[in-house]
């Protein structure tokens, strides 16, 4: 696993006055915002940022427009690291939780709730895992950034 990308949502104290759909600023949270797209590792690496879509978007519509998505399925970024797992050549990824789509750079759990079979729910709990220690290490990052990145303060985890 390379990283885990997330997205939150990032308060704005106020719109511009030439925002003519400041509905689609709103978050699922109730406040104005653009959401903040970030792939990161567990060393407090930052992999990627994206703060491109208003508050109101969901997460896999970030990503979609994103210029990370549009590297990765392009072939722009080609992951040569291949490692081999029991037999079986595996390349870099990246996952997410439920909200993202299945790529085959990016891993994502079966379900959001538990409901899927034993072996899915392991592999489940195994993916949140490597995510969680991900987002951590982003939220340790952003905390201990300040400067440029004090803009972030407002990020909901």
């Amino acid at each position: 696993m390379c990283g885990a990308i997330d997205g939150t949502p990032v308060k704005l104290h106020r719109l511009p006055n030439d925002l003519n759909s400041s509905s689609s600023y709103r978050c699922r949270y109730g406040y104005s915002s653009v959401l903040l797209q970030v792939v990161a590792d567990h060393k407090k690496i930052f992999w990627d940022v994206c703060v491109k879509a208003p508050g109101g978007f969901d997460d896999a519509t970030h990503l979609r427009d994103s210029l990370l998505y549009n590297r990765l399925t392009s072939g722009d970024i080609v992951w040569e690291n291949v490692m081999n797992v029991r037999g079986h050549h595996v390349r870099p990824y990246i996952v997410g939780d439920w909200c993202y789509p299945l790529l085959s750079f990016l891993f994502t759990p079966f379900s959001w709730n538990g409901t899927g079979t034993p072996a899915q729910n392991a592999f489940d709990a195994a993916l949140n895992q490597g995510a969680e220690n991900s987002k951590r290490a982003r939220a340790r990052a952003l905390e201990g950034a300040g400067g440029e990145w004090a803009f972030c303060k407002g990020a909901r985890e």
